[in-house]
């Protein structure tokens, strides 16, 4: 797993397992203001990395760019798209 940090929104690739979550919660919690998590690149997660994601989303955290398979996984109906990525309807 490897996460990028800019400005609140935090980026998680790979697979978030049980050896990767506490990097990822002393990441998050050294930050201030609201939180985001860009999960476009997130694969898969393990039950500890799910339990993270639920209790970083149950606290406020926003969620954007997650898979369906992602998005079903960690129990959220909607996703947002990363700004500036919106497709427009006609």
């Amino acid at each position: 797993m490897s996460v990028r940090i800019t400005t609140g929104l935090v980026r998680i690739e790979g697979v978030l397992d049980e050896a990767a979550v506490p990097a990822l919660l002393s990441e998050v919690l050294a930050l201030e203001g609201s939180l985001r998590l860009d999960l476009d690149g997130l694969r898969s997660a393990d039950t500890a990395g799910v339990r993270a994601l639920r209790e970083l989303i149950a606290e406020g955290a926003a969620v954007q760019g997650a898979s369906l398979y992602i998005a079903q996984l960690i129990g959220i109906d909607e996703v947002k798209e990363p700004p500036g990525t919106e497709k427009e309807v006609e």
